[in-house]
């Protein structure tokens, strides 16, 4: 089993453009003080720009599975891969 950071859901939706503005502050506060979540955000950011790739979507879309697969990747789970849309 993986631990995994107590802000990380929030962290993937302030990433997916998804959190609302208290969410937004407290992981930009939380950004500032904590280096870890720092290294986690340019993974995620990563992982996110790979499925989007993957899926052939633009930077503000992930479909539901990929998001799924950016939630397990952060926590160091295996996940099935994201298959491109429309095959």
């Amino acid at each position: 089993m993986h631990d995994s950071h107590p802000l990380l859901e929030d962290l993937v939706a302030v990433l997916l453009g998804e959190a609302d503005e208290p969410t937004r502050a407290r992981i930009a506060a939380a950004l500032r003080e904590d280096p870890g979540l720092g290294e986690l955000e340019e993974r995620l950011r990563a992982t996110i720009d790979a499925a989007q790739a993957a899926a052939g979507m633009g930077s503000d879309m992930l479909p539901a599975e990929g998001r799924a697969a950016v939630l397990a990747s952060a926590r160091g789970v295996t996940a099935a891969p994201v298959a491109p849309r429309g095959l």
